[in-house]
């Protein structure tokens, strides 16, 4: 063990402990020295270090740790080579994958750390981290210095208002185009992060106002969804919408029993005074779509033909139009015009044709308005799919060419097919285009634009045609949920309906090179459009192979019982289904497990599962090995 007189853990304000952290890595300058800087919020600890680096008399060289590192003495010797840094901070420890192997071979080799690394090492850690050191490492973290960065009272509840308000405030600023997850908004680590604050504030027994409670029951609900835990997002929900409702002055008394709003907490409370950003009524709105979205989650859980398919269709519509009253209510056209196109996409699912014509019909002057072109596109889509199903060919056959040649330019201009990471960014930063887009095709006159609907087709099928070859282009890149193939398939159903045959199917195949996206109903649609085009071709062969895949498809989706074996596709084919995976973690692939999401296995795949369970049957370890799928997925075979 080192001497040092900063062997015992340091708990004071913020400002001493820098300073007393800046003074022993000067005093330790040329000597192994590990220190435990603890802190547990990403924020202040930035705050932290900002404020050391000022202060320190010796440079201060700072590692950040992938998630994937294995080791930290080899990384960080990798890191610094033969170099011997003044200091050197570590970072990213909370966030390694495997923290616990990382931690084991870290005391296996503490005594290289010692011998090999002539200088102050400052390792930031959090609560979590600290109980695995303590627990795993003991040899090691008995060498450590712990410096403790503690955050008031004040500025924690602050905290936690900030990231509830952000969240409220982002979600109305993107709407319903993108539900995007909370680690993509709050920041990684988000989760951990407020438990922390919670633990904090409870044992010092601190008080929260009561908006914050409910606030955070709508960040637990978002939390929930996104982990498939729709019942439990519900319940979030409905405690946070059940303050919201209230009045002011009834707000003001304080609930009989907070536990019931966040479990554990049982906090006394008070009132906050500050205006609350956005608005309650806002958040109210906020809240009733984000129920309205839990109802269609589950409505899609259902056959059509049975009951509940249509009661939580019908939840949702309602849900959905409490919160288009409120927001009108509080004069927010712009807001009804961001979340609107969500209450069309029920009514289309309840066939409900007359409603979902009237609300295109007032969408398409919302979105005009407010310059939306994906939501613009999305109307035309709807009138199209009414005209579809009123057997109003022509009609259909225009406005499914206006969604496309609109979703196809933006596609070009605005880049709606960007990678993932991308959408993540301008969720978690508010970027956005600066370039001013034009949505009408390039033959339109700009005194002609106000009657958009009467432009010539010709020129909106040469824009067409010139635009979808750039999605060819970026088929493989397509991560986010597209509504390319929908307008294509709009416009080929109307095209099979004009006569138009050969041009359906041309559409169709570019529908189907764009894949399953995160939509396997709509895939099977086009498949079994293009297959009864093929047949009507008399080209039997090809519509036979679509027919083969349509089925296996709905079968490894969940949406027919299994039919037999089928051919393992090909590694190429394997990876071009992956990439199509949704991405989005608001999706439902964790609650309906493996077995419902496409996937297409090859003989590797298998291989890679038999050596894994030979390595478990054979381990002592594994007292009991349970193999789970439904039933076709490949068990037996396994």
């Amino acid at each position: 063990m080192i001497n040092s007189p900063l062997l015992e853990p340091v708990a004071t304000h913020h400002r001493d402990a820098v300073e007393e952290l800046a003074w022993a890595i000067a005093a330790s300058e040329g000597q192994f020295l590990l220190m435990l800087a603890h802190c547990n919020y990403a924020k202040w600890r930035k705050r932290v270090v900002r404020r050391l680096h000022k202060i320190s008399s010796v440079p201060i060289r700072e590692v950040f740790l992938d998630q994937s590192a294995c080791t930290l003495y080899t990384t960080l010797r990798q890191e610094i080579g033969e170099e011997q840094p003044a200091a050197l901070m570590v970072f990213g420890l909370e966030s390694v994958t495997d923290l616990d192997e990382l931690l084991i071979a870290t005391n296996q080799v503490r005594e290289e750390f010692r011998k090999n690394f002539q200088f102050p090492l400052v390792l930031w850690i959090n609560d979590e981290v600290l109980c695995k050191l303590i627990r795993i490492t003991p040899d090691f973290h008995s060498w450590a210095t712990t410096v403790m960065f503690e955050i008031p009272t004040s500025r924690l509840i602050r905290n936690l208002q900030q990231k509830a308000n952000s969240l409220f405030t982002k979600v109305l600023e993107l709407g319903a185009s993108e539900i995007f997850p909370n680690d993509a908004i709050l920041g990684a680590g988000y989760t951990t992060e407020i438990k922390f604050a919670l633990r904090d504030l409870e044992s010092g027994n601190h008080e929260l106002p009561p908006e914050l409670l409910a606030s955070l029951n709508f960040v637990w609900g978002r939390e929930a969804y996104g982990l498939g835990k729709i019942d439990v997002a519900i319940t979030h929900y409905q405690k946070s919408l059940e303050f919201w409702q209230q009045e002011p002055r009834k707000q003001e008394s304080k609930p009989e029993n907070n536990g019931e709003i966040l479990p554990g907490l049982g906090l006394p409370t008070f009132i906050s005074r500050k205006p609350i950003t956005p608005p309650r009524r806002e958040r109210q709105a906020v809240i009733l779509f984000h129920l309205g979205l839990c109802y269609c989650d589950q409505a899609k859980q259902y056959p059509p033909g049975d009951p509940s398919y249509r009661e939580n269709w019908h939840k949702a519509k309602e849900y959905l139009e409490q919160c288009m009253v409120v927001f009108e209510q509080e004069q927010r056209p712009d807001l009804v015009a961001k979340l609107i196109n969500q209450l069309g996409e029920i009514l289309q699912s309840l066939e409900a044709w007359d409603d979902l014509a009237s609300l295109a019909t007032k969408s398409l002057a919302l979105h005009r308005t407010y310059s939306a072109p994906v939501q613009l596109a999305q109307d035309y889509g709807f009138i199209a799919k009414v005209a579809l199903h009123k057997s109003r060919w022509q009609e259909a056959y225009t406005n499914a060419i206006y969604a496309n040649v609109i979703i196809t330019k933006v596609t070009e201009e605005q880049g709606v097919a960007h990678h993932r990471e991308d959408l993540l960014a301008y969720a978690a930063e508010g970027r956005g285009g600066s370039k001013k887009l034009s949505y009408y095709p390039p033959s339109i006159q700009a005194q002609e634009q106000q009657q958009y609907p009467s432009y010539q087709e010709n020129s909106a099928l040469s824009c067409l045609n010139g635009v979808v070859k750039i999605d060819k282009q970026i088929i493989n890149k397509y991560t986010n949920k597209s509504p390319v193939g929908r307008y294509l398939l709009l416009l080929a159903q109307a095209q099979q309906h004009l006569g138009q045959h050969s041009e359906a199917i041309s559409h169709l195949e570019r529908a189907r090179e764009l894949g399953i996206q995160d939509d396997p109903k709509l895939y099977l649609e086009i498949l079994e459009t293009l297959g009864t085009l093929y047949w009507q071709q008399k080209r039997y062969q090809a519509a036979f192979r679509l027919k083969q895949e349509r089925l296996a498809i709905a079968q490894q989706n969940g949406l027919l019982a299994f039919i037999g074996a089928g051919k393992l596709k090909s590694s190429q084919q394997n990876q071009l289904a992956q990439n199509q995976l949704p991405q989005n973690h608001l999706a439902q692939t964790k609650s309906k497990g493996s077995a419902t999401v496409y996937q297409a296995m090859t003989a590797s795949d298998w291989q890679h599962k038999v050596k894994e369970l030979v390595q478990r049957i054979a381990s002592t370890q594994h007292k009991l090995t349970v193999i789970y799928g439904q039933a076709g997925v490949g068990k037996s075979s396994l």
